[in-house]
């Protein structure tokens, strides 16, 4: 067998405990004394001396170590053998446990985390596996991603480490891990231990975290699930101290009748409904988060849009004059007419009272302008009407950034709007763009006012030959004052061509 020898002691390696984890392997030993302890052993690299600096820490219920040192190739922390991990006393109890137990075992932890907290070090890591069974306490270990809550320099700092299962929304999003982070881990924790399993149970960790609420815990103590809830809150401002965990755990025995009982209740709901706010903000954050991204691609894809189709103008049209207001934003005039392309714009709309049969994140317009009449340069050289006689002013069609065929496919859509013949109005522009609102919802639905003209046909940079070749056809018509209002609307694609 292996021996280590390590400030004046020597133990016998003897078998592996547990697996593999990512800070290192654990090892049973035997002492010359006959005491068996555990010896952690760290692959030296980047970030291996964290773990050796927690080892003199004074808080409660931390899993003392025993000796630090090194080999050639690994930092080397002895430790007691514990006696077991809390993971495997649930899984030995089939994860639920009396609530007596339950507020036992919970008052170790956060004692541990409260005095943490009074030495500065966030654990960052905590999960029943990292919880062991010494000397009749349920104590921290695992220090490896560990870091003291005012360090801002270590040159590697694992953000967004953890485990899926008990990591806090905040650090999901790469932000900075504080105690709350450690109180979210325990209110995971907490969770587990009196319901049988984590609050969350993926695949996707991340959105579950960020964005939803965990499930009701029925049949315990008001106090003790209003305190879990707190824990669990997706903003680190809104959970309890460790210390005021403390302090409640000791209260949170079944309640009495009467009065306290009434009022454990109505606690227990104030702190469900503080729950739900910090939840909705949090999915706020990650729709928010998920819509910026979404924009910025979508003003990248219309800007080449918008540069491929200006270019193939000017080249084809060289007597035109392009005319630019901003970043994908122009108009090109071809005598008295004149076609226009706007910039993005992020949709903040209202749907209304109707459902929006797909989400808009941007829409851009295009526009087509002919003017009723224009006498020409000399009296004596006669122009066409350009339609006046009918009052036709051009058409306009909308660009929607849009998952208008696929949910989870964004790309940008051409369609356009016109007015139900039952109206009996006819606009001079038609067919005509709608930004998204409730106006624009109410046309995809049947016996309104206005309908879709045209239909929603996808644009793909370096792929827009059939939308320029259309847009061209159209300005020439109308340089030549050839272009009247179109007949045959709605064009029979239209019908159908979104999900």
């Amino acid at each position: 067998m292996e021996r280590l020898r390590l400030a004046g002691s020597e133990w016998e390696i003897l078998a592996r405990i547990g697996d593999p984890g990512s800070q290192g392997e654990v090892f049973e030993a035997l002492g010359a004394d006959g005491a068996r302890v555990a010896v952690k052993l760290i692959p030296k690299g980047p970030g291996v001396d964290r773990e050796p600096e927690f080892a003199q820490l004074t808080a409660r219920n931390v899993m003392p170590v025993l000796a630090v040192g090194e080999t050639d190739t690994h930092v080397v922390i002895v430790m007691p053998k514990a006696d077991k991990s809390l993971a495997s006393f649930l899984k030995e109890h089939s994860g639920v446990l009396p609530v007596a137990d339950a507020i036992a075992i919970l008052m170790d932890i956060v004692a541990a985390l409260s005095d943490l907290a009074a030495e500065g070090v966030v654990h960052r890591d905590l999960k029943p596996a990292n919880v062991l069974l010494h000397n009749g306490h349920w104590c921290l270990a695992d220090f490896g991603i560990s870091r003291f809550a005012d360090a801002s320099t270590a040159k590697l700092t694992w953000k967004g480490g953890g485990t899926s299962e008990y990591k806090a929304p905040e650090v999901w999003m790469y932000e900075r891990a504080t105690y709350a982070s450690d109180v979210y881990s325990f209110g995971a924790i907490a969770f587990e231990v009196l319901s049988g399993k984590p609050p969350f149970l993926g695949p996707d960790f991340r959105e579950q975290h960020v964005g939803e609420a965990p499930p009701k815990l029925p049949g315990l103590p008001p106090l003790l699930v209003s305190l879990i809830a707190g824990c669990l809150s997706k903003s680190p401002e809104a959970r309890p101290t460790p210390a005021e965990i403390l302090a409640r755990l000791a209260k949170a025995t079944p309640a009495s009748s009467g009065g306290l009982a009434a009022l454990s209740e109505a606690n227990r709901e104030e702190a469900l409904r503080r729950a739900e706010i910090g939840q909705q903000a949090s999915r706020f954050d990650v729709e928010r988060e998920c819509w910026l991204r979404l924009f910025g691609d979508a003003e990248s894809s219309l800007l080449q849009i918008s540069e491929e189709f200006a270019q193939q103008l000017v080249e084809h049209a060289p007597d035109g004059k392009l005319t630019r207001f901003g970043p994908g934003e122009w108009v090109f005039e071809l005598g008295v007419v004149k076609l226009g392309f706007s910039s993005s714009r992020g949709a903040i709309y209202d749907w209304g009272t109707g459902t929006p049969p797909f989400d808009v994140v941007a829409y851009a317009t295009v526009v087509l302008q002919v003017p009723d009449y224009h006498p020409g340069p000399h009296p004596a050289i006669a122009r066409p009407n350009f339609i006046g006689t009918y009052g036709y002013k051009g058409r306009s069609h909308s660009l929607w950034y849009c998952n208008a065929r696929a949910a989870g496919r964004y790309r940008w859509f051409e369609t356009a709007f016109m007015t139900s013949p039952d109206t009996m109005l006819h606009p001079s522009t038609e067919p005509f763009a709608l930004t998204p609102n409730a106006e624009a919802s109410r046309a995809f639905e049947t016996a309104e006012a206005h309908q879709v003209a045209w239909p929603f046909t996808p644009l793909e940079p370096g792929d827009i030959g059939q939308f320029v070749d259309q847009w061209a056809t159209w300005l020439a018509e109308a340089a030549q004052g050839k272009l009247t209002f179109q007949v045959q609307l709605p064009v029979p694609s239209a019908s159908g061509s979104w999900t």
